[in-house]
């Protein structure tokens, strides 16, 4: 759904499961995105998920708020925000790795941690999972935060 919607606004994005309990879908920008902007966008992309379908989506980051639901963490998309690199160990029982993959390979998975250091070397060798991405330079723009946010405008009551 998450990858549906950005293509709704042409954003090409690729799925990376986190070693964790999380999967992050990343969506190369050109590099001249202002951060500001983006996190913006973010921001009411993540507000938008939450409105439409407020029993599926949340971006409130307490857990006790979101307990049911996917967390759509935008806050990752400002400066200084770190996040997980593909094919990096975490630091949790087993040592999961963090693991590009296909949109398609989603449904299968059981869950984010799931990938071995051994089995993270064999995919790092194989196809690529996300073909084209570094060819993907694709804009944030003002137009497309200001129509996002409008319908999450404030209206005035009458």
């Amino acid at each position: 759904d998450i990858r549906g919607a950005l293509q709704e606004w042409d954003l090409r994005s690729y799925p990376m499961v986190t070693g964790g309990k999380g999967i992050h879908v990343i969506a190369p920008l050109k590099p001249a995105a202002d951060w500001a902007l983006v996190k913006s966008f973010c921001q009411a992309f993540a507000k938008t998920l939450e409105r439409d379908e407020p029993d599926r989506y949340t971006s409130n980051i307490r857990k006790a708020k979101r307990e049911g639901r996917v967390f759509v963490d935008y806050f990752r998309n400002e400066r200084g925000a770190t996040a997980v690199a593909p094919f990096s160990t975490r630091a949790r029982k087993g040592a999961p790795v963090a693991v590009p993959v296909d949109w398609g390979e989603l449904d299968a998975l059981k869950r984010a941690n799931g990938f071995s250091i051994t089995e993270a070397a064999e995919r790092a060798t194989g196809a690529d999972p996300w073909p084209n991405y570094f060819e993907a330079t694709q804009p944030i723009t003002e137009d497309m935060l200001e129509t996002i946010s409008a319908p999450l405008r404030k209206r005035p009551r009458k």
